[in-house]
C-alpha cells in the first residue's frame, strides 16, 4: 500500500469547500475535486471559542458557514488532519476513534479515479 505524504494532503490547499453530506454515521465533504469521507468525529477550532464537536447542530452549522471557503493550510499532528479556513477556522479531522472498521478518512480525487487514499483509524491514547 502507498504511504499518503503531506504533499498529497496540499493538493487541498486553495480549494474551496464545495458541499457537506451528513450520512448517518460519517460526514462527506466535497473540496472542488476531492471527495472526503469522515468517520471519526471531526471537530471545528474557531479562534478564541470552545471547540465545537460533530455531531452537535452547531458543528454543523459552523460547517456549514465554511462553505465555499477556500483552503489556506493543511497540517498533520497528534494523529489529526488540520484543514485551515483563514487564520479564524480549524477543521480538525482525528485518526483516533473506536468505530467499527478501519478506515477513518477516505480520499478520493474526483477528476482521476485512479487518485484515492486511505487514512486508517489509530487507538485512542490513554493520554
Amino acid at each position: 500500500m502507498k504511504r499518503v505524504e503531506l504533499t498529497s494532503l496540499e493538493k487541498l490547499i486553495a480549494k474551496r469547500l464545495e458541499s457537506v453530506t451528513f450520512v448517518m454515521d460519517y460526514l462527506q465533504l466535497n473540496i472542488e475535486e476531492f471527495r472526503i469521507n469522515v468517520t471519526t468525529d471531526p471537530i471545528i477550532r474557531k479562534a478564541g471559542q470552545k471547540e465545537i464537536t460533530f455531531p452537535s447542530d452547531a458543528f454543523k452549522l459552523a460547517l456549514i458557514d465554511l462553505i465555499p471557503k477556500e483552503v489556506t493550510s493543511v497540517s498533520f499532528e497528534n494523529n489529526e488532519i488540520l484543514l485551515e479556513f483563514g487564520v479564524e477556522t480549524t477543521l480538525v479531522l482525528p485518526l483516533e476513534g473506536d468505530y467499527p472498521g478501519n478506515e477513518a478518512i477516505l480520499f478520493q480525487s474526483v477528476t482521476d479515479q485512479r487518485e484515492w487514499w486511505v487514512l486508517h483509524q489509530v487507538e485512542k491514547s490513554n493520554i
